[in-house]
């Protein structure tokens, strides 16, 4: 199977990119890709109109059965949500291909064919287990269409994610309160990823509304007290330190056993108290995240990478420069291994 994806790239990555003909190149995001190549073409024509960038389409030839576990890709063309005129495969974080070749298209001024070949990285098993972890986030839903509006979530396709979460809504049973709640809180993710933060919040308020009012176990969902800290992110965003905090306060009211979530809202309490310049206190919010992290997560996971910043930047304030270039040390650490490159 051939498929192709059209971008751009700086015109150093790519002088880089030659240099490692016969190398490894790794995709650290998922990856989307087009058995199309003139949708990846146009893709790569509109990126040279940016000065300093250079058109590529990557070639990349896969084998189905050298497919496993780690490095599954799916089809997106026969989904009913969208349309997909682009014939959409969408391959796995981490996916690892090796530099076959590079050669200008004919008749293309400044757009060159990169020729990858799929292989697998076996050595890494930190890249592995940091992979395994993001998908299971993914598969802990039920529902198909849950876990694909999810994961465009997670990719960053933030139009198909509110698509698919309005569908479904449209098609709940208006008794359904559990599964309202639900995508209520979704569709609040989603307008906070798209900066639509008053619209957000309605959503996050009409998920806590419902369990308050129609869930006699409302505190025995871990999700009430993700509602409630993402309120007060957006609180905290606009600028409204005490009502940030009054939510926040409200997530570690709901005696969530989520050690995930608490460690979130410990990270956003301290946050704020930085702001406010509690500095002290901050510090011992984000010393209370990391320590259920540490207990959680991988060791390359991005999230401690964040709160190894936030304690780095605190030591700074403080002026214990020992400390603060022990943490940021750790943080680019992380960051260089997990995180794409841009």
């Amino acid at each position: 199977m051939i498929v192709y994806r059209g971008q751009g790239i700086k015109n150093d990555q790519f002088e880089n990119l030659c240099k490692y003909k016969g190398g490894l190149i790794s995709f650290n995001t998922f990856l989307s890709t087009s058995l199309d190549k003139n949708v990846s073409l146009e893709f790569a024509r509109h990126a040279i109109k940016k000065p300093g960038l250079r058109g590529i389409i990557f070639r990349m030839e896969i084998d189905p059965k050298k497919m496993n576990l780690l490095n599954p890709y799916a089809s997106l063309n026969n989904l009913s949500y969208f349309n997909n005129e682009e014939k959409e495969i969408l391959f796995s974080t981490h996916t690892v291909f090796r530099i076959v070749d590079i050669q200008q298209i004919k008749d293309e001024n400044k757009i060159w064919q990169i020729y990858l070949k799929l292989t697998k990285n076996q050595d890494d098993i930190q890249l592995e287990q940091l992979t395994k972890h993001l998908r299971e986030d993914i598969q802990l839903l039920s529902n198909p269409w849950e876990c694909l509006a999810k994961l465009m979530l997670t990719i960053g396709e933030f139009d198909k994610a509110e698509k698919i979460y309005e569908n479904i809504l449209e098609n709940i049973s208006p008794n359904d309160y559990q599964q309202l709640a639900f995508i209520y809180h979704q569709l609040g993710c989603v307008h906070n990823e798209k900066r639509n933060l008053d619209k957000s919040r309605y959503f996050f308020q009409q998920s806590i509304d419902i369990k308050v009012n129609y869930l006699p176990d409302k505190y025995n969902d871990p999700q009430l007290a993700d509602t409630y800290s993402n309120i007060g992110s957006i609180y905290h965003a606009q600028g409204n330190l005490n009502y940030a905090l009054f939510y926040f306060q409200s997530a570690l009211n709901t005696k969530t056993n989520d050690q995930r979530i608490l460690a979130s809202v410990y990270n956003n309490i301290g946050m704020v108290l930085t702001k406010q310049e509690h500095f002290h206190d901050a510090l011992i919010y984000f010393k209370k995240s990391l320590k259920i992290d540490l207990n959680l997560l991988p060791q390359t996971h991005p999230d401690l990478a964040i709160t190894y910043s936030h304690i780095g930047k605190i030591y700074f304030i403080l002026q214990d420069y020992y400390h603060a270039l022990s943490y940021y040390k750790m943080t680019y650490d992380i960051r260089r291994l997990s995180l794409p490159r841009n």
